[in-house]
């Protein structure tokens, strides 16, 4: 997978302070990926692990 691998609960608080500007479920392999602003300011991309899910 592509990016900086986030558990789960770091992706959440990333959602929860509006700084994923994308993202996209691909359910085939339980992970979401995409883009998310960094504390200075930049763009970083990423994947997470959905919850109940092994690779």
């Amino acid at each position: 997978m592509p990016g900086q691998t986030l558990r789960f609960d770091s992706f959440v608080d990333l959602v929860e302070s509006d700084r994923v500007t994308g993202a996209i479920i691909l359910d085939r392999d339980g992970v979401v990926v995409g883009r998310y602003e960094k504390k200075d300011g930049s763009q970083a991309v990423y994947n997470a692990l959905l919850l109940g899910r092994h690779r």
